[in-house]
């Protein structure tokens, strides 16, 4: 039933569900999409709009740390740069690349060096799942 009759006297229009959820559909707007409008001076390009709306403050442009032992404190909690024997800081001294310095550093530090075996890759498995519910 409508509100008004239309100029051809129509009081009801009747649908079918699909078509009335069609409708009620094109009616959302989608995700993201503002839904509020500003008009005259509250508008984004209104002339007067600095004198009314004051300014965003200024985003600075340092950039926060993100390095690998920043990382490490803030997810894990785990302070890498402090020793464990003095609890002092720990400086980085050298990248080493070599494969026989690391292995030879390594082993003075009596640190286990070598590689973890390569396991042979599996097959698919054999029978296809499948996503049928009762």
């Amino acid at each position: 039933m409508l509100k008004k009759p239309w100029q051809d006297r129509t009081t009801h229009v009747s649908m079918t569900p699909d078509v009335f959820l069609g409708r009620l559909a094109s009616l959302v707007p989608r995700p993201g999409k503002n839904t509020l409008i500003y008009y005259g001076v509250l508008a984004g390009n209104a002339r007067d709009r600095e004198k009314i709306v004051p300014k965003p403050p200024r985003k600075t442009t340092r950039r926060e740390d993100s390095s690998f032992a920043v990382l490490m404190r803030r997810s894990f909690g785990i302070d890498i740069l402090s020793c464990r024997v003095c609890k002092g800081r720990v400086e980085l001294v050298a990248v080493i690349l070599d494969r026989k310095e690391v292995r030879r550093l390594l082993t003075h530090l009596r640190i286990w060096s070598d590689p973890l075996p390569v396991h042979p890759a599996r097959g698919p498995p054999d029978e296809p799942e499948t996503f049928d519910f009762p």
